[in-house]
């Protein structure tokens, strides 16, 4: 009987969520909401929340490195290796140990393609 309960202990059915490579990936697994920023130096990011709204995924825009942060809870800053970010009255801030601290406003969803994205 121990045998058949390790035999069966190594498989798993398979899940849906699984891409093929060839795939282009156009959303993010359990994003909740997305918003997009324009800080004061014009730096364009995009910030996915996942989950329950206490993990996010920052991008600076348009080929940045994608960086995973972490809140421990609501109305406390999401902190990631390096790289800190607070959101305060709808704006964020994002700190950092090699550069000064970059606020950036929030871009309105409707208009938001056309503003980080002109023809």
């Amino acid at each position: 009987m121990g045998a058949l309960l390790l035999g069966n202990a190594g498989c798993s059915s398979p899940t849906d969520d699984s891409t093929d490579g060839n795939q282009a990936r156009t959303s993010v697994a359990g994003m909740i909401g997305q918003h997009l920023y324009i800080c004061e130096d014009g730096t364009k990011v995009d910030v996915d929340f996942l989950g329950d709204g206490l993990t996010l995924d920052l991008t600076i825009l348009p080929d940045g490195e994608t960086r995973r942060l972490i809140s421990p809870g609501t109305g406390v800053p999401f902190f990631g290796d390096g790289i800190n970010l607070q959101i305060v009255s709808g704006k964020i801030l994002i700190l950092r140990p090699d550069i000064p601290a970059k606020a950036c406003r929030r871009v309105k969803t409707d208009a938001s393609q056309d503003k980080l994205h002109p023809n």
